[in-house]
């Protein structure tokens, strides 16, 4: 992970232990992939046919983004969970 988030620096500060690395590893590779599926998903969306669509088309439309988005949402608060019921 880059940008805003130093996965380092939260690790430190969480006070990741040994027997806890194998769930952060998990944790943050569950973060990565879904910030990956998020960001193609976003690229892969044609601004100008989204512009001309009617509004019951661009309404089934972000309804579809929506359902999308949320899969990777859901795959990252369940790894936090996870790592969550470890932390002391």
């Amino acid at each position: 992970m880059h940008g805003l988030v130093n996965p380092d620096r939260i690790k430190s500060m969480l006070r990741i232990t040994s027997a806890q690395e194998a769930i952060w590893n998990k944790t943050t590779k569950a973060i990565q992939e879904s910030i990956a599926a998020i960001r193609k998903n976003r690229e892969s969306i044609d601004t100008n046919a989204v512009k001309k669509m009617n509004s019951a088309e661009r309404f089934a439309f972000i309804t579809k983004q929506r359902q999308q988005l949320q899969k990777p949402i859901d795959a990252i608060q369940s790894a936090m969970d996870e790592l969550n019921k470890t932390l002391d």
